[in-house]
């Protein structure tokens, strides 16, 4: 016999789907920050990110909420920055564009070797996000993902390029 949901009599039939994100430049916050390592085990400084702005304000905090209630913990939108020596540009890059598009915000490490990362939580960037496909079973999905992160006037005005569609196929791995 077929088990009916527990949440039966709650659930809207009629209530509309949520918009699906299209890919591009938001403006984002950072919902999260904290030190991780990567499938490597390389240390990397883990963001999770969500719209600030606009008609999608909030969409992956959304999806995240939607999420919690099936009992998933998992955040939808993660960006990871290496941050040993070899990435250290970049993970620098990361800091300077925060520092720009972040007035009150300076990262002042003072010589020192260790930094509270949590100190850029709240804090706002330009972020450009790609579609990507994935295998699921015998079906091909997508989701979207950072692709690159820029100034929110970059974002703003519509300084940047979206990628190209990843494709399963195109990853040599279909």
């Amino acid at each position: 016999m077929l088990k009916i949901p527990a949440n039966w009599n709650e659930v809207n039939e009629n209530a509309p789907e949520p918009k699906k994100l299209p890919a591009g430049g938001y403006v984002c916050r950072i919902v999260k920050a904290f030190e991780s390592t990567n499938k490597y085990d390389e240390p990397c400084l883990t963001l999770y990110l969500d719209v600030d702005d606009g008609e999608y304000k909030n969409y992956f905090g959304e999806i995240y909420k939607r999420r919690l209630e099936r009992g998933l913990d998992k955040y939808p939108c993660v960006y990871n920055q290496r941050t040993d020596e070899y990435a250290t540009r970049h993970f620098k890059r990361l800091i300077n564009l925060l520092e720009r598009c972040n007035e009150d915000f300076s990262c002042d490490v003072d010589g020192s070797d260790i930094w509270d990362e949590r100190e850029i939580e709240n804090l706002k960037l330009g972020v450009v996000f790609r579609e990507k496909e994935f295998k699921r079973g015998d079906s091909i999905r997508s989701n979207l993902v950072p692709y690159s992160l820029k100034t929110i006037e970059q974002i703003r005005g519509g300084n940047f390029s979206v990628p190209e569609k990843l494709t399963v196929r195109g990853r040599n791995n279909g």
